[in-house]
């Protein structure tokens, strides 16, 4: 979805695949869409290690919990937005990354 409206894509499978990409290629990623739930490492781990190597990255939660509990729950926590899965495209875009 992302794709047909102009958006460049990098993808990873799990948190620690995630950070590795990040960390070779940051300077040319302006949002990250980050699933809450993923292999190896949850989404706050993945949070933590993306603010350490740019603090100023834009990133949206992505997860199949209620999107309610989750603005709760991680308020504060430094995502810039929370998506609720299955995500429509109107949804992303809207998102500002």
């Amino acid at each position: 979805m992302l794709i047909s409206t102009g958006y460049e894509i990098v993808e990873a499978e799990g948190g620690k695949q995630a950070l590795d990409v990040f960390g070779r290629s940051h300077e040319s990623i302006d949002c990250v869409l980050l699933d809450f739930s993923m292999p190896d490492m949850d989404g706050l781990e993945v949070l933590s290690g993306l603010r350490k190597l740019d603090p100023g990255i834009k990133v949206i939660l992505t997860s199949g919990f209620a999107e309610k509990k989750l603005s709760d729950e991680f308020k504060g926590t430094g995502f810039s937005g929370v998506i609720q899965k299955p995500a429509r495209l109107d949804t992303l875009t809207l998102k500002n990354c």
